[in-house]
């Protein structure tokens, strides 16, 4: 395959998920050229390169050794530093948003979100704090950068300079999931032994603006169960909310047809 073709990266994407078909998910990660092989020992480690590797040699397909590293503990993948069970920000996209300044157009307010926005999961309640600068990019202008904006430029730029780090899922542990709702967002954490492993945010639609204080609650829990159910698949969870009453939904003799749909 010639480099340069339009739909090269796509192909590519499709030989390596074909080629290290039953492997993926179990002890490797694919992205385009990139190759990771994960393991929980060394002697682990070495028979899954050596599966790896057969089978790439199978297909008559080879790697560079200048390009690979073997039997590290910590690596750097797409934009992500992961370690002995944690994973955190690349400290060189930390330090382009420290230094990072207030936007001066709509081109470079949507370049720093777009940024932001790739490590939301790391900070808790992002649509909350980065409200007033996502609503002034749906005006399409910066002509009103208001304090509001940048008190909200300010607080994204902390939360995710101070190197926030969180723990990689571990699938025979069980995981408890917290939501909590405001008159604007939706907010979720889950966590495995008290250490968060994902924050999960957004803001509430303009329907559900109207919605009760309880709806709004259940709706934060059913949203981030959706979002994380790949987690609930295996070992058992448990679901945390400040709102008592919609532990009751579920033995509530009426529902609503959105409830009910729920």
């Amino acid at each position: 395959m010639p480099f340069g073709l339009m739909n090269a990266p796509a192909t590519f994407s499709t030989l390596m998920n074909q080629v290290l078909h039953g492997f993926l998910d179990e002890f490797v990660v694919v992205y385009l050229e990139d190759i990771v092989i994960y393991s929980r020992t060394l002697a682990e480690h070495v028979e899954h390169l050596r599966q790896v590797l057969a089978r790439l040699c199978e297909y008559e397909l080879y790697a560079k050794v200048s390009k690979c590293s073997f039997a590290q503990e910590t690596i750097s993948f797409l934009g992500h530093i992961m370690e002995r069970g944690h994973i955190r920000m690349d400290p060189k996209k930390v330090q382009a948003i420290e230094e990072w300044q207030p936007p001066s157009d709509v081109h470079d307010l949507r370049s720093f979100l777009g940024l932001a926005n790739y490590y939301r999961y790391f900070v808790k309640g992002y649509s909350e704090i980065a409200r007033p600068m996502t609503d002034l990019l749906k005006k399409m202008e910066t002509r009103n950068w208001t304090p509001q904006c940048q008190v909200s430029f300010d607080n994204l730029k902390r939360a995710m300079v101070t190197d926030p780090m969180l723990a990689l899922p571990d699938m025979s542990k069980p995981f408890v999931v917290e939501t909590d709702a405001s008159n604007f967002a939706l907010r979720g954490v889950i966590m495995q032994d008290d250490h968060p492993v994902a924050f999960e945010s957004r803001k509430l639609k303009d329907v559900e603006w109207r919605y009760s204080v309880h709806e709004k609650e259940l709706l934060a829990v059913i949203h981030c169960l959706r979002l994380w159910r790949h987690y609930f698949l295996g070992p058992p969870f448990v679901v945390k909310t400040d709102n008592t009453v919609v532990s009751h939904f579920m033995t509530q003799p009426k529902l609503t047809n959105r409830q009910a749909r729920w």
